[in-house]
């Protein structure tokens, strides 16, 4: 869905911290840009990702759960289970094109203000994580006609 008109359509992606050892996994909605977080603080292989993967999308509405779209990282190895589990279709990405999910790559730059490289990931609560998230969620872009991705996002869990 190049177009961002249906919602539900997500990009998730991951942030390593400090000496490889720690992560957090985040999923943006295309449409809303909406943020939600995923602590991770055992670790990141494959079979760590699909069980934060499958809390984050429980987070989400399953009428505002179509797709999501995945980097080549050998992480996403467990894709099916996601795919089965949710009923939900899986996409990655061609290698080395990270154009192709650009919201959460422009999304990662913000996050890493608030998570600079070398952070040591497995100290991050969930409840710091939300916090880190309503702000971002808050704030208003002019790609959303000056709305917050929050306010967005509301709308299309309530309608």
């Amino acid at each position: 869905m190049n177009d961002r008109t249906e919602p539900g359509h997500w990009e998730a992606d991951q942030i390593i911290g400090k000496n490889n050892r720690s992560s957090m996994m985040w999923l943006t909605e295309r449409v809303s840009r909406y943020l939600i977080p995923v602590t991770m603080p055992c670790g990141y292989d494959a079979d760590d990702v699909v069980a934060w993967l499958c809390e984050g999308l429980d987070r989400i509405p399953a009428r505002l759960r179509h797709s999501v779209t995945f980097d080549q990282g050998s992480e996403w190895a467990g894709w099916e289970i996601i795919a089965d589990t949710f009923g939900i279709d899986v996409w990655f990405c061609d290698p080395h094109s990270p154009w192709q999910r650009g919201q959460i790559e422009h999304q990662n730059r913000q996050i890493r203000w608030w998570y600079p490289r070398g952070t040591d990931l497995s100290l991050v609560t969930p409840d710091h994580a939300d916090h880190v998230a309503s702000i971002l969620n808050g704030q208003r872009r002019r790609s959303l006609d000056y709305q917050s991705p929050a306010t967005i996002y509301h709308a299309l869990t309530v309608h």
